[in-house]
């Protein structure tokens, strides 16, 4: 029999029953005849099964089908931290469906777009097809990825590595923000919203204290601030009363900073460490020359004391925070640039 072009019904239906492989125009034409209506079904023959079993017939027509979509559809540059990426469009499952391509993606592919753009060439070097983006971070080029892709620590790995480097950041310092700002939900949603959890899962030995962002209510455990107040004496080597608010900033523990008031005070008493050991700590420079500073320094002596804020002497102010005495020379006088005397009054 020739191999040259299909010549009529007869020779076409003979060929489908010997399951011939179809060129890349034949293949094409008979998705069209599928698409259009005027073809029932692909192919098909008892000894090797349907048209869509070899891999050249799916790869013809999914890279036809992806060329034409991308001819219909604007492509895009999007710039993630230092990186610039030129984004295709890529067609997702409904599309499929309507190009009367179901049965190829839901058998094949597991209704999985990725798994099809990936099998047909998309994603390897030096073909015609290849397309960098979409090899390197197909999170940022396709709408939705397949169930469970972040169930894979291979992938949670990827990402992550991906992140880092085109932010430029240490894993200590990704938040929640910046997976959320480049559409990165999934690591997140599967991660308990935790950067932290998703790190882990990359491979990376994180503690969620060790994060620019701990995870919401994480310091309100007195056992989170007890590890963390040691391993700040750790590093730094300092004895408690003489750690500063900057030694917790330089080791990342500004969210338990921010916590506690910006006071270093209130995170050892929480610690557990005797009052007198922190009489002397200090506290950022200009902290008792403002008003809100102020106001919870006595609002927190007041209730650590059980008192009202008119019972407050001065030796209450020097046990919790006797900056304020320094500044303000009387409890009265403190009370009064704290905007607290009409409480006190009343």
């Amino acid at each position: 029999m020739s191999k040259g072009r299909l010549g009529g019904r007869e020779e076409r239906n003979l060929r489908e029953r010997i399951a011939e492989v179809y060129s890349r125009d034949e293949c094409v034409g008979i998705w069209y005849e599928l698409r259009d209506g005027t073809r029932k079904r692909a192919p098909w023959n008892k000894r090797d099964g349907g048209f869509w079993e070899k891999y050249n017939h799916r790869k013809y027509v999914v890279q036809a089908f992806v060329g034409e979509f991308q001819e219909e559809h604007t492509e895009r540059t999007e710039l993630v931290g230092k990186h610039e990426y030129r984004i295709r469009p890529y067609p997702w499952l409904e599309e499929f469906y309507d190009a009367k391509l179901g049965g190829l993606i839901t058998r094949y592919y597991g209704s999985s777009p990725l798994a099809a753009f990936v099998e047909t060439g998309f994603t390897t070097p030096r073909t015609k097809f290849y397309d960098s983006a979409l090899a390197e971070a197909p999170w940022l080029v396709l709408d939705r990825l397949p169930q469970r892709f972040w169930k894979n620590p291979h992938n949670m790995a990827r990402v992550v590595n991906w992140l880092l480097d085109a932010l430029d950041k240490a894993p200590e310092e990704l938040q929640a923000a910046d997976f959320i700002d480049n559409g990165l939900y999934g690591p997140l949603k599967v991660n308990d919203w935790s950067p932290a959890k998703v790190l882990r899962k990359a491979g990376h030995e994180v503690k969620d204290g060790d994060m620019s962002t701990a995870p919401h209510n994480y310091w309100k455990a007195k056992a989170n601030v007890v590890q963390t107040v040691e391993d700040v004496l750790a590093k730094t080597g300092k004895r408690p009363e003489q750690l500063i608010a900057q030694d917790f900033e330089e080791l990342g523990y500004s969210g338990l900073l921010r916590y506690y008031d910006s006071s270093p005070i209130a995170i050892l008493r929480e610690a557990g460490y005797r009052m007198q050991a922190i009489d002397k700590i200090h506290v950022p420079r200009g902290t008792w020359q403002s008003k809100k500073q102020v106001r919870k320094a006595l609002i927190r002596a007041a209730k650590a004391e059980g008192k009202q804020l008119e019972e407050l002497n001065t030796s209450d102010i020097h046990r919790y925070c006797s900056g304020v005495l320094a500044a303000h020379r009387s409890v009265k006088a403190a009370l009064r640039f704290a905007g607290l005397e009409a409480s006190v009054d009343k």
